[in-house]
């Protein structure tokens, strides 16, 4: 029962988040389509646009995920976006039709990924390193005094 409970809740989570990444992504799409009067919209571009928000919502429910090492959350969060990424590159690809654009739009991706990781991960790193300074050391052991004269005689 409760093992059902935490997949419910899984499920949810990543339903919830993807359903706020598509209507991101739809706005922001449509913004830009109003902007250059263009029409992107088909039913294969939503249909990815939901396969990638779909991917983004599993990506930040597994980076969630306690259990697993900080480092490999944030490489299988990565590789997720990654593939995000690249789903809405191909649905976009009237705009990214030749290599060396889909080459430097995945390269500024993880530069962009990268300096982000870093950013967070110096301000996580300067929390814990104040943090670990406000604590005090208290002694876990008493102080074992051995006497020098009963060692000489063994």
């Amino acid at each position: 029962m409760k093992k059902t409970k935490i997949a419910i809740n899984i499920i949810k989570g990543v339903l919830i988040k993807s359903c706020i990444y598509f209507t991101a992504m739809t706005l922001i799409l449509t913004a830009g389509a109003l902007l250059f009067a263009q029409d992107i919209f088909s039913p294969n571009t939503c249909f990815m646009f939901a396969m990638a928000a779909l991917g983004a919502g599993v990506a930040v429910q597994v980076f969630k995920i306690t259990r697993i090492p900080a480092v490999s959350r944030h490489i299988a969060f990565f590789i997720l976006l990654y593939i995000d990424f690249f789903l809405v590159i191909v649905t976009l690809r009237h705009y990214t039709a030749t290599p060396n654009t889909t080459f430097f739009l995945s390269v500024f991706f993880i530069i962009i990924y990268l300096v982000i990781l870093g950013i967070v991960m110096g301000i996580k790193s300067a929390i814990n390193a104040s943090a670990n300074k406000k604590l005090k050391y208290e002694k876990q052991f008493e102080n074992i005094k051995i006497d020098s004269e009963e060692n000489e005689d063994d």
